[in-house]
């Protein structure tokens, strides 16, 4: 298991919370679990996430794994076997 936070800013412009960072971020993760804080710097509402995830097992025609990821796919791979 891996954890990353990712902080999302209010954009005004559009009216919501830009989720672009969150959406590029989970594109390739299998996600567990996700803790959320909401609060405002001066009278911008912010989102900042705590994201409990795990990269995929490796399986026929999936991506091949980043440089220096190798460890963190087989340690992957060890807890989808063990389920």
């Amino acid at each position: 298991m891996q954890v990353d936070v990712l902080t999302l800013r209010y954009d005004s412009t559009r009216g919501v919370l830009d989720d672009t960072a969150l959406r590029e971020f989970t594109r390739d993760k299998v996600v567990l679990a996700v803790r959320d804080h909401f609060y405002q710097v001066g009278a911008i509402p912010h989102l900042t996430l705590v994201i409990e995830y795990r990269l995929p097992a490796p399986g026929p025609g999936s991506p091949p794994v980043p440089a220096g990821r190798e460890e963190h796919a087989a340690a992957a791979s060890d807890v989808s076997t063990i389920w």
